[in-house]
């Protein structure tokens, strides 16, 4: 006699947890005019409850840098999210009852590092 099959159980997906992240950096670097590169990030399907009925499917950023080194100074500019990409970033809690909350729109970002 055979033992009877067990049901295959469906597990849930983490909470939060892409099923992909796939990021790269494409550069220019110019001694004179300085250091360009931009920055496409994609963020990939997820879910925001344990029963995994609430989904975000995946979505892409492109951030950008520009640095200029003078002397010890390092002048910098970033630009995050440049075409302004609305998605949900975060997110938790049970079905009926969950908090979502976006990624940051576009935004920028000046600095300068001193090197001694």
């Amino acid at each position: 006699m055979c033992p009877k099959s067990q049901p295959i159980l469906k597990t849930n997906k983490l909470t939060g947890v892409p099923d992909m992240i796939f990021a790269f950096t494409l550069g220019y670097r110019n001694q004179t005019l300085g250091d360009i590169s931009l920055n496409p990030v994609y963020m990939g399907k997820r879910y925001f409850n344990y029963a995994n009925t609430n989904e975000e499917d995946g979505y892409w950023v492109l951030n950008a840098r520009y640095l200029k080194k003078i002397g010890q100074f390092e002048l910098f500019l970033v630009a995050n999210n440049l075409f302004d990409k609305s998605a949900v970033g975060n997110g938790s809690g049970n079905p009926g009852s969950e908090s979502l909350y976006p990624i940051s729109g576009f935004n920028t970002m000046v600095g300068m590092n001193v090197a001694f």
